[in-house]
């Protein structure tokens, strides 16, 4: 088995996900996914549960659970990772598979540009899977589609646009390849939205963000078995939680006012959508370790394990005042362990009413070292 920390694996994704790297077709957004997933072809209603495993549970080296923070993800991230055993073994090594009887409604490819993490000029696809009219499945990061799907993509998938398709699958069929990278896999319900995410229109730029389940919970066995063998987490829920917004509280996530909630505007951060955004939110794997997640306006990002993990953010709110975190660098596992770890900065915060936050990072200071806030403190809202 090819052996990588869970952080490093997390971190892989980056340079082929949204972000730095590579082109992402624009398409616009609506909070109907009926028409944002399936352009309004759909049929039914209710959950399909997962029939097949996306990969051949014997191909996958490990199981990544929702909510990592990690580059460009400054929020928890809303999708699930199946990575391959060997990730040197070549972009077309891992058969890919269709999880449910359905039909493929949606294809957007992505071609990586150099300095990303997959190989310049390759191609990269999200596939979504339509169960019904308030279910789907995604994948994103396949690097290859049988030539069936890619043909019915037609010219839309050459000219780098999304392609809208209605192709029937059977579970457990051969849909297309990946390798040298992680599957990533989102489930997406939209008879449920998540509570811990508070202001849905904030999400309109992803709006199956607030439907994104544990898709965990849709397996039987024995692949739920066999998933959860793979997953290092082992606290519920076993597939991870991304919503930690806790009204009145500093848990959770947050967005520079302003810039247009987690779709961002493209002057802040030289055009980075996640420029603008904050988190104080839960280790994915071991949620006894608090993280803060930010990016900022120069186009970088940065992740950091809080200090001693108090006080909670969940506790956090207007009657607290202005409240200091030491964080410390996160480092592979050693992060779950953070007592002792130097400290590499100062975040300082303050809730205030209406859902707003200030929040200012020092960097290479300790909190006895910072008074109070500065010029630089920036106020953000849900």
């Amino acid at each position: 088995m090819h052996k990588v920390s869970v952080f490093v694996l997390a971190a892989l994704a980056i340079g082929a996900c949204k972000g730095a790297g590579v082109t992402v077709p624009n398409s616009a957004p609506s909070a109907d996914l009926r028409v944002t997933f399936s352009h309004g072809t759909c049929q039914g209603s209710g959950v399909v549960r997962y029939a097949a495993s996306p990969m051949a549970i014997a191909d996958i080296g490990s199981f990544v659970p929702l909510g990592v923070m990690t580059g460009d993800h400054v929020t928890p991230v809303d999708h699930q990772y199946m990575y391959p055993l060997d990730l040197s073994a070549g972009r077309t090594r891992y058969n890919v598979y269709a999880p449910f009887t359905g039909h493929i409604v949606l294809i957007q490819p992505r071609v990586n540009q150099a300095g990303g993490f997959a190989p310049a000029g390759s191609v990269d696809y999200r596939v979504m899977f339509e169960g019904s009219c308030t279910y789907w499945v995604y994948y994103d990061l396949m690097t290859q589609l049988e030539p069936a799907i890619l043909a019915a993509g037609g010219s839309d998938l050459a000219a780098n646009n999304e392609a809208l398709v209605r192709i029937a699958v059977t579970a457990g069929q051969l849909v297309g390849r990946v390798g040298g990278q992680s599957l990533d896999v989102g489930t997406v319900n939209a008879d449920s939205t998540l509570p811990g995410l508070l202001v849905p229109a904030h999400y309109i730029a992803e709006p199956w963000k607030v439907h994104s389940m544990d898709g965990l919970d849709f397996f039987d066995e024995p692949l739920h078995s066999q998933l959860l063998a793979l997953n290092a987490r082992k606290a519920i829920p076993l597939g991870g939680k991304i919503d930690f917004d806790v009204d009145g509280a500093a848990s959770g996530n947050w967005f520079l006012v302003g810039t247009n909630g987690y779709g961002g505007l493209t002057g802040e951060g030289g055009g980075n959508y996640w420029a603008g955004h904050l988190a104080l939110a839960y280790d994915n794997i071991d949620p006894r370790v608090l993280i803060f997640s930010m990016g900022f306006p120069n186009g970088t990002t940065q992740q950091w394990a809080i200090k001693g993990n108090a006080p909670d953010p969940a506790t956090v709110t207007a009657a607290s005042g202005v409240v200091k975190y030491e964080v410390t660098t996160m480092s592979g596992d050693s992060v779950r362990t953070n007592a002792g770890q130097t400290v590499r900065g100062v975040l300082l915060i303050q809730v205030l009413p209406s859902r707003q936050l200030i929040a200012e990072y020092v960097p290479n200071v300790v909190a006895t070292a910072v008074s109070g806030f500065s010029a630089a403190a920036r106020t953000y809202e849900r």
